[in-house]
């Protein structure tokens, strides 16, 4: 558990760990350099599982991290936020389903929020296959509810990187699913606080411009015949990932294009083409469905494009593109 400054909700966090109904662990309370009374909230406690751990100087979120892997001594290394909550059958219930899977590496779990008018809860794809492909777009894991084995850090040399600050989570469980699954449980284990001083809300134009580096170095690296261009993988990430609408019928053209490309080369160690291929497809038909310039022919064109092998919307829908292509016209 990295702090900074958390004193306003730490005891509720240090709670929610020391109540698990697991207790056999310890409890690494990294202190990042709190002028605030994170100490004193800390060294109220008389539990020995709390280790409290301040750094000598302020080293920033990734280093802190990395303190903590480095200091680990359990089986299992689970994250967790200084200004969040842990429902008390987490451990319990991540540690067993590592047990009875030994082929996933880490778990995560469903989260609700706190802090907006209304709460609502977040769930991930708990397929494996599922999770290894969206980690090629964003970090579709929960980053502070993830539990893995301490094994793998002792046999791959994985630590979080600071170059890809603020999206260093997306970064590290990119590189952990090459070496192993992930996927996320679907019940709510975990309460996550939002409010304004958090990293993701005060630093989201840094953190949406790193991402954007992670994003095309892992485009380039798993498809490097087609993604040797700045100027591709811009339209890749102008219409895949942040899902704008072309607004021509040359661009659209040109995004078909693309996604038959990356169809046609695949790489089964980036995605399983029986994951990514339908995903791309069904992004090139809501493309063609969506698309607001008068032309005919869109059917045509997603049909011929051999789309339909990874995702059919049903004779039914493409004739209702035909009639609205004729329309528009």
């Amino acid at each position: 558990m990295p702090a900074y400054n958390a004193g306003a909700y730490l005891a509720e966090a240090i709670e929610s760990i020391l109540n698990q109904t697991c207790g056999d662990f310890e409890l690494l309370l990294l202190d990042d350099g709190s002028t605030d009374n994170t100490r004193d909230v800390a060294l109220s406690y008389k539990d020995d599982r709390l280790r409290y751990l301040p750094n000598n100087q302020n080293l920033q979120l990734v280093a802190t991290l990395n303190r903590g892997l480095d200091l680990a001594r359990g089986q299992y290394i689970a994250r967790m936020d200084a200004d969040d909550i842990s429902l008390p059958q987490r451990f319990e219930k991540q540690i067993r389903f590592l047990e009875r899977h030994p082929s996933v590496g880490g778990v995560g779990t469903a989260f609700r929020t706190l802090g907006y008018p209304e709460d609502y809860d977040v769930r991930y794809d708990h397929r494996p296959e599922f999770v290894k492909m969206q980690l090629l777009f964003s970090c579709k894991i929960a980053h502070a509810t993830v539990m893995f084995r301490h094994d793998f850090l002792k046999k791959f040399p994985l630590r979080f990187n600071a170059r890809y600050l603020h999206v260093e989570d997306f970064d590290f469980f990119y590189r952990l699913s090459r070496i192993t699954e992930l996927c996320s449980l679907p019940d709510v284990l975990y309460l996550r606080r939002i409010h304004p001083e958090q990293v993701c809300v005060r630093e989201r134009p840094l953190q949406l411009e790193t991402e954007y580096k992670l994003r095309l170095k892992i485009f380039s690296e798993c498809f490097p015949q087609i993604f040797n261009q700045a100027s591709v993988f811009d339209l890749f990430e102008k219409y895949f990932v942040q899902l704008e609408q072309p607004g021509t019928l040359a661009i659209l053209r040109e995004a078909l294009e693309l996604a038959q490309k990356i169809i046609r080369n695949p790489n089964p160690e980036a995605a399983e083409p029986a994951v990514l291929n339908p995903f791309l497809a069904r992004r090139c038909w809501d493309m063609c469905t969506n698309a607001t310039f008068p032309v005919k022919g869109l059917a045509r064109l997603y049909s011929q494009s051999g789309f339909l092998k990874w995702f059919d919307p049903g004779n039914k829908n493409l004739f209702k593109l035909r009639i609205r292509s004729l329309l528009k016209r």
